[in-house]
């Protein structure tokens, strides 16, 4: 699976990618680890006075969290150590998740909203970063700019 996002504004020189899917063949921790797709719906539940239940009516508000680790290999520790805390400032910001799954990249889909989180830590020079997107419905057609 191959994971960027691409800021508001960025062009394609804002374009970061967050998970290289062929790294992950030479090293197992590459990722996307623990990919958590969950799609769902707001719906307006309402109390009806004096009656046995709730009704409950779908305002068609749809939303998209997504969220995933991967793991990276610096060059040294200090590498890992500035990394760590550097990154999220690169990434965190409205914009376009773009991903390409399945074998051979063939299943293609985009998220439109804000990749809000990513929190990370180090060990010796690995980090892992957790990416939490949350977005309208996923497309299946990339969006108009």
């Amino acid at each position: 699976m191959i994971i960027t996002f691409t800021a508001d504004g960025g062009g394609s020189d804002g374009q970061v990618t967050l998970c290289h899917g062929p790294v992950r063949e030479v090293d197992k921790h590459a990722g996307p680890i623990n990919f958590r797709y969950h799609p769902r719906v707001a719906p307006q539940v309402e109390p009806i006075l004096r009656g046995a239940n709730v009704e409950i009516f779908d305002r068609g508000n749809r939303r998209t969290d997504i969220s995933f680790s991967v793991s990276r290999l610096c060059a040294s520790i200090g590498a890992a150590e500035v990394y760590c805390m550097q990154h999220a400032d690169d990434v965190l910001a409205k914009g376009t998740l773009h991903i390409l799954a399945g074998d051979n990249q063939q299943f293609e889909r985009w998220l439109v909203g804000m990749l809000h989180e990513a929190p990370a830590s180090f060990e010796g020079v690995r980090v892992r970063i957790t990416y939490n997107i949350v977005g309208k419905r996923l497309l299946t057609e990339a969006p108009s700019s």
